[in-house]
């Protein structure tokens, strides 16, 4: 364990959750879905317009070392929000969806999932985690910050990770484009579709490291989570990448204070090694959270890497 914090945040209320799910009849659920999907679409797209002048929420010594290297002129700031509804559809058909058949759109297609798809597909569902991470960024990059944006993860394009910067919320489950950066990763996401069981794959294990880090299952009081916080470049080296991604929503909004909060980053940043021209090297961390119910109580930076991509 490198530090531990204890930390009371907002309920995590997600829409089409596992407890929401097993309580109502299918069409219940996906109607409730498609009317909460209605609405975070409304929010996402508000968040363009929802800026502050101040822009103070990321100006820490530290933090500010990190998201500068996402305010260049000439380039934009894509910040990509989950795609819930993929997840959905993969907990339905019990079995993974890669990248180069989500960009594809072929797995609507697939028969078990044929009903829900149709009703689903034209839906951006994403959860509220991600969209309060989304505009945290959106008020501390200030009003006149016209290169961020903001996107859904069914409209992004590949083109983007080629020459511009982009934020990255969600596990591969959820936002299938950071399955192209795991080659540099060392902490990986995983899943046991017939468990339900979301994991970290520690591909080298350090001494009093863990090969694999397993998060708590449906029906555990108190449950373990995961999340990993990656800062590497981006496919061709041109701009930067953020990846934040989580076991769950609580995870993720773990994963998200961790870059947002000047206390708990300038701690972690205090162990790094600081180069000549003080640039923040490229690393990915490991978090783990502790949760009763649907509260997070506590979380803990347990590993992390600095990374040569």
């Amino acid at each position: 364990m490198v530090y531990s914090q204890s930390w009371q945040g907002p309920p995590q209320v997600v829409a089409g959750s596992p407890a929401l799910k097993s309580k109502l009849p299918g069409w219940w659920t996906v109607a409730i879905l498609a009317a909460a999907s209605a609405l975070l679409g409304w929010w996402a797209r508000g968040l363009r317009d929802d800026r502050n002048e101040a822009g103070e929420l990321l100006s820490g010594r530290e933090l500010s070392r990190l998201w500068r290297r996402f305010d260049r002129p000439d380039q934009r700031t894509w910040v990509v929000v989950a795609d819930s509804t993929h997840g959905l559809l993969q907990d339905v058909r019990r079995q993974p969806v890669f990248l180069a058949d989500y960009a594809g759109r072929d797995y609507w297609r697939t028969q078990e999932a044929d009903e829900v798809a149709q009703l689903l597909k034209k839906r951006e569902y994403t959860g509220m985690a991600e969209l309060a991470l989304a505009q945290k960024l959106a008020v501390g990059f200030g009003r006149d910050h016209t290169r961020l944006q903001t996107t859904f993860a069914r409209h992004f394009q590949l083109r983007h990770l080629n020459s511009d910067n982009a934020v990255l919320i969600g596990s591969k489950r959820s936002n299938p484009w950071s399955e192209l950066f795991e080659p540099a990763l060392n902490f990986r996401f995983d899943y046991d579709e017939a468990r339900g069981r979301a994991m970290v794959l520690n591909r080298t294990p350090r001494p009093g490291e863990q090969a694999v880090y397993a998060a708590s299952i449906a029906g555990e009081e108190v449950k373990q989570g995961y999340a990993v916080v990656a800062f590497l470049p981006n496919l061709r080296k041109t701009g930067d990448v953020l990846l934040l991604a989580g076991a769950s929503g609580a995870e993720t909004e773990i994963a998200g204070y961790f870059v947002t909060t000047e206390e708990p980053f300038a701690r972690f940043v205090a162990q790094l090694p600081r180069g000549s021209d003080g640039r923040l090297p490229y690393f990915e961390a490991l978090l783990k959270t502790r949760r009763l119910g649907q509260e997070t109580q506590r979380y803990e930076l347990i590993a992390y890497r600095l990374l040569n991509p």
